[in-house]
This record gives C-alpha cells, sequence and structure tokens, in this order.
C-alpha cells in the first residue's frame, strides 16, 4: 500500500547531509511524491531533491506536497466529522464514492444509499468535485471530501496519495463505489487496503477510451463487484474477459430499489456571466398545464430521461407517429419529461417531428424535480432507451401500476419483465417501434388487460425492489471483502 512518509522524520534524517537553512518545512514538502510528481528530476537524489524545491522548485510553481495534503490537512474539523471520533459515535466508518454531485440517476441513488448507511455508520462521501447534490449529500453523511477540481480524478499518482491519506485517517470499513465511472478511486482505494464494492450500473460498451474498454483493471482489482441485472454483467464480461482465459471477479446481481429525490437546493445565481442560458430546438410545455389540459378521456403514453440517444427518444417519436398514421380514431397521447442536454440531438429530434406525417399527439414537457403527478396520469409507460441497466423511472412506474413496455436485451427492466411469462409480452424486439405501436393499441382499447398487467406489475415490484433490502446487501458484501484486509 502507498504510504505518506512522515516528512518530519525524512527531512530530519536528509538534515544531516544538507545545509540547515536548505531544510523545508514539513506542512509544504514531500520528497518521495515531488520525484515522483516531475519526472524530469527523477535521477536527483532525496538531498537534491530537497535543495531543488528551495532554490527552485517552489518559484516555479511545482508542488511538493500532493493535492489532498490541500484538502484534508490543517483544515478546521467540522463538528460532524468530529463526530467520528467520539465517545458515542457509530462502530464503523465507510466510505461512499460518487462521480459526480449532478443530479441524476447514479449521484441521486448515492444519496440514497448514504441516507440508510447513515442510521447505523459513519459515511465519509468523496467526490471529484462539487455540484448541486453537495448540500443535500453533506446532510446524509458526516464528512464530504471534494478532490478539487476534478482533474485529480484521472491522475493516478494523485489518487494513489489521496487514497493513503484518507484510509490513515478514517479507518473505513469498507468502500461503496456508486458507479463504473468511479473506476480510478476505486482501484485507488483496493491498493490501499480499503475493501471496494463496486456498482456498475453502466453498460461496459459505454465505457470506452482510445484503447479499448476502461473497466479491464476496475473489475480484476476490487473486491466486490455488484450489477443491477444479468444482462449488464454479461456486457461487461463480453468486452473485458472474451478473450482471455482469467476467472471472472466475484460478482452479485442485486437490483436497487426505487430512489427518493433529494431536496432542492436553490443555489445563487452567477451574477457576472457573459454567457446565456441554452437554447434548444424541442419546445417544451409546462407539465401542470399540460394535465390541466389534457383530455380525461385521452390514454397518456409516458417516456422519461435525458434527451439524449441512448434514451431512444427518436424512437418515441416514431412509434407516436406510427401510431397517429395507423390509428388516427385512438384517443392516446404522448409525453416525454426530461432535461435537453444534446444540442445536437435536440436539433435532429426538431427534424424528424418537421418531417413525420403526424405527431400532433406527443408533447415535450419541461422537466420538473418532482413528477409524481405525471406517473398518477400515466397509462402506459414506454422504455424506449438502447441501453438502461435498471432505470429509477421505469420502478416508479411499476410502483405506479403503469404497464411497461421495453426492448428485449435492452436492460435490467427488460430482464426482470421475461422473468414472468405474465409479463413478457411486454418486451418486443430491440428498437421494434413498429412491435410497440401495436402493443400501445391493444393495451389502450383494452381497459381490463391494461389494469391488470399493471396490478401486476406493482405487485411484482413492491416484492422485488427494496432500497432498504439492497443497502443491507451491500453493506453484508462489504463486510465480506474487509475480512481479509488488516488495519494497522
Amino acid at each position: 500500500m502507498p504510504v505518506i512518509p512522515s516528512l518530519r522524520k525524512c527531512i530530519s534524517q536528509l538534515a544531516g547531509r544538507s545545509p540547515k537553512n536548505l531544510v523545508p518545512d514539513a506542512t509544504e514538502f514531500d520528497v518521495q511524491y515531488y520525484l515522483r510528481r516531475h519526472p524530469d528530476l527523477i535521477d536527483l537524489d532525496e538531498t537534491q531533491a530537497i535543495e531543488h524545491w528551495v532554490k527552485f522548485g517552489k518559484a516555479e510553481g511545482r508542488r511538493g506536497l500532493p493535492l489532498i495534503a490541500d484538502i484534508i490537512e490543517g483544515k478546521p474539523v467540522s463538528s460532524a466529522e468530529a463526530a467520528i471520533n467520539a465517545s458515542n459515535a457509530k462502530p464503523e466508518t465507510v466510505f461512499l464514492v460518487l462521480h459526480e454531485a449532478s443530479r441524476s440517476g447514479a449521484p441521486i441513488l448515492g444519496w440514497n444509499i448514504a441516507r440508510k448507511l447513515r442510521e447505523t455508520k459513519n459515511v465519509v462521501i468523496i467526490l471529484p468535485r462539487g455540484g448541486e447534490l453537495i448540500e443535500p449529500l453533506s446532510a446524509v453523511s458526516n464528512q464530504v471530501i471534494q478532490l478539487g477540481d476534478g482533474t485529480s480524478w484521472w491522475d493516478t499518482l494523485e489518487l494513489e496519495y489521496a487514497a493513503a491519506a484518507l484510509h490513515d485517517k478514517y479507518q473505513p470499513s469498507y468502500a461503496i463505489v456508486n458507479s463504473a465511472n468511479g473506476f480510478p478511486m476505486a482501484i485507488a482505494l483496493e491498493n490501499a487496503d480499503v475493501p471496494v464494492v463496486g456498482l456498475v450500473h453502466e453498460f461496459a460498451g459505454n465505457l470506452r477510451g482510445p484503447d479499448g474498454p476502461l473497466l479491464g483493471e476496475f473489475f480484476d482489482t476490487i473486491s466486490e463487484v455488484v450489477f443491477p441485472a444479468e444482462v449488464v454483467a454479461e456486457a461487461a464480461w463480453e468486452h473485458h474477459y472474451s478473450d482471455t482465459n482469467k476467472p471472472k471477479p466475484k460478482y452479485s446481481i442485486i437490483p436497487q430499489g426505487p430512489t427518493v429525490r433529494p431536496p432542492k437546493v436553490e443555489t445563487p445565481a452567477i451574477i457576472e456571466s457573459n454567457l446565456e442560458s441554452p437554447k434548444f430546438s424541442l419546445p417544451e410545455a409546462d407539465m401542470n398545464v399540460f394535465l390541466k389540459e389534457l383530455d380525461p378521456n385521452a390514454i397518456l403514453v409516458l417516456g422519461t430521461g435525458q434527451v439524449i440517444a441512448r434514451k431512444g427518444v427518436d424512437l418515441f417519436i416514431q412509434i407516436a407517429d406510427y401510431l397517429a398514421r395507423n390509428s388516427p380514431k385512438l384517443n392516446v397521447k404522448f409525453a416525454w419529461i426530461g432535461e435537453q442536454t444534446d444540442y445536437f440531438y435536440s436539433d435532429q429530434l426538431l427534424e424528424q417531428i418537421r418531417r413525420s406525417s403526424d405527431v400532433e399527439n406527443l408533447t415535450f414537457l419541461a422537466p420538473e424535480a418532482e413528477i409524481n403527478w405525471l406517473n398518477e396520469r400515466a397509462n402506459i409507460f414506454v422504455l424506449t432507451s438502447r441501453l438502461d441497466p435498471l432505470p429509477n423511472a421505469a420502478m416508479e412506474a411499476a410502483f405506479n401500476g403503469i404497464p411497461i413496455i421495453s426492448f428485449d436485451r435492452a436492460g435490467g427492466i427488460s430482464e426482470w419483465l421475461q422473468a414472468d411469462d405474465r409479463h413478457a409480452e411486454l418486451v418486443v424486439p430491440y428498437a421494434d417501434s413498429v412491435a410497440v405501436a401495436t402493443l400501445i393499441a391493444r393495451l389502450a382499447t383494452n381497459e381490463a388487460f391494461r389494469q391488470n398487467i399493471g396490478a401486476e406489475l406493482k405487485d411484482r415490484a413492491l416484492r422485488t425492489f427494496d432500497l432498504d433490502s439492497y443497502v443491507q446487501k451491500l453493506d453484508e458484501l462489504g463486510h465480506r471483502a474487509s475480512l481479509g484486509v488488516r488495519y494497522g
């Protein structure tokens, strides 16, 4: 395991071989880090490195200490952090690593995991940078550690020192890394003797670099791997173990439970800015106005999620267009709610709508923090995602008794539907918009069938998706991983 040297001890040992006035302050210099951080100095011995730092390096702006020293050393201890060491503190500390603090799927799940873990443990959250959820995350943890501006997230040397320092400071039982996007920190923590439970909510094909898949070392290094569905695991092994005889790592299939959305925090506006708010092509209606004006007899087909290609919004438009052309007498309305983040894709969708024969039955809604009213009104939920491991929106639909239609092998929801013969017919061939439209027409014209399917899905969801059970199982995996790790 990498160890941050005792700076004063190291420097005192070197002081006899170096002019006394050249010995730097231990709070601003680590000789081993300095040599590794600046490869052009690799031929210097430790005494020469100290001399270089004092005479040249400091003035040149070279770092003499790892970034983590700026973050956790020499700062006042917060009351929440102090509770970790208090006599009445909870029995153990765990790390929760999030790859970002945005109001999106994985960070929201992370907030929910922290909220549950905090009931019995000290929770230290580690992030690459700040974000919208920093305040809510602080409220459900003992400490939030932000590793600067995010650049160090991809710097293996900085992460090595950060993981070692965090291990020494907090002595965690284990770490949960909440997304495969957190793989750099996961590897560093495991190498620092912190057993890692890695949650993989992503299809491996979406995590590739110039040299191929990014998660090989992640899978080979961490203690426990958790997928939400078998189809996600299969994709990982196809990308990372297809051409090797290496044994696959230990892994578990554990579907997460439905999440609660963190409270909305009003952040101060940036006053000095020359940037205008993004203007996207797709016009958006207000959700409340839309629901108020919607024909009470209309069948509402709902799609949700960011307006990006992976979510298959173009397929959703195709489905609406096909149904309008081929079943014009059906009183069916389509609504998509989600944030527009891709200018080019939004432009393409607008052009698709303009060239479609009849999509007046389709409305895009402005994103809202809470969409409970929309779920209560929806009659059919269509999951058009090309790849989506286990989207929370689909679980919410099931809990609301809404029939769900999805594509075969597109993610965990399809796998879950196909596990029961009664609901396998809700899974259509991959990316087959005509098959979806045909099934929508059947559900729309058969109320008894639609309501029975919805009630059955709700019953199954209540028995399958349980956040308390999910967090408990993660905790059990963390403790299992920690049995082979000795601290001290």
